[in-house]
Parts: C-alpha cells; structure tokens; sequence
C-alpha cells in the first residue's frame, strides 16, 4: 500500500475547510519519502490502535518525526482508535499523559462505530485556524525584522497526482539598505 492522499470537508464554526490528508499508514517501507508528505504540513493526526501496545509505541517514532518537519506549535492530535473493543491494552491515562507531555491533543476514537471521528477532525481544523490566526498577527511584527524569500528545493512527482512542491522558506539575509545614487 503507497501512501494515500484524501481530501476530508468540515464546518469550522460556520466556514466550511478542506483538510487535504496524506494518509502514509505508517508503512516502514515508505518512510523515506514521508519527509515529502510532512513539509509544510498545517497539522497532523497521528492513529494508534488502543488495544496493540506496539501501536502506541509507534506514536512516539512518529511523533519524535513530525518534529523533524514541522515548525514546534504545528497542531498534533493523537488519536486512539478502537475504543468501543473493550479489550484496551493502552490505557487512556497513559495516551492522555503522553499527549499532555509534548504538547498534543489526544482524542479516543471508533472507525467502525464513527465515535468522535468527525469531531476529531473539527477539532484539528479549529487547532490549525487558531494557529494560522495567530501567526496572521504576528507577521506585521515579523515584517518589520526583514523579509524571508521564498527557494524551491525542488519538485517531486507524484504517481497519479499533479506536481508537489516542497519549497521552505529561507531568511533573507540582513543587510543595510544601499543609498540611492
């Protein structure tokens, strides 16, 4: 299985969002490409099955990760699934502590009953508004130190997909404004 790319709507209080998801099923095999799907990522939801410890400790792989990629207060959801099976071997104090420690949210989750499945997306959606609303207005201060140009790192090409462009931004370095002559 290749990594699958969805496109999930919300209403966001009143404004409809579309989450565009990278879903990489956590496969090793496609682990050096997941550094295409992280880059720039506005969010991320990270799946674990609540009754497979070995699932759990994946999160903490994952989570460590997405820390490489993505800027530090990039919202991260933990979500355990399957927690309508009554036979969990991850307790949620443990999940909700892990979450609590590095700054993530966590939420308990059933695929196959949809429990808290549609809130959990409103929820990273309503996670990455605030964050964008945040940097929104901290930029005018950010202007003031300089600008950042933009540099492309390349374009990758994507089986069955148009172009994918991880571009970062660079600090432009600081200078002295040159007089007129």
């Amino acid at each position: 299985m290749d990594a699958t790319f969805l496109t999930k709507k919300v209403n966001c209080d009143g404004t409809n969002v579309s989450l565009n998801i990278w879903d990489t099923a956590g496969q090793e095999r496609y682990h050096a490409l997941n550094a295409v799907y992280y880059r720039e990522a506005s969010g991320a939801l990270i799946v674990y099955d609540v009754t497979d410890e070995d699932s759990f400790d994946k999160v903490k792989t994952w989570s460590l990760e997405l820390r490489k990629y993505l800027e530090e207060d990039t919202p991260i959801i933990i979500a355990g699934n399957k927690c309508d099976v009554p036979q969990r071997t991850v307790s949620l104090q443990k999940a909700e502590a892990y979450a609590e420690e590095n700054g993530f949210t966590h939420s308990s989750t059933s695929a196959k009953t949809g429990h808290n499945v549609e809130d959990t997306f409103l929820q990273l959606a309503r996670q990455i508004r605030e964050r964008a609303e945040y940097k929104a207005q901290q930029k005018p201060a950010k202007a003031a130190k300089g600008k950042k140009k933009k540099s492309s790192r390349g374009v990758l090409r994507v089986e069955g997909f148009q172009q994918f462009d991880p571009s970062m931004e660079e600090p432009q370095a600081e200078h002295e404004p040159r007089p007129q002559s």
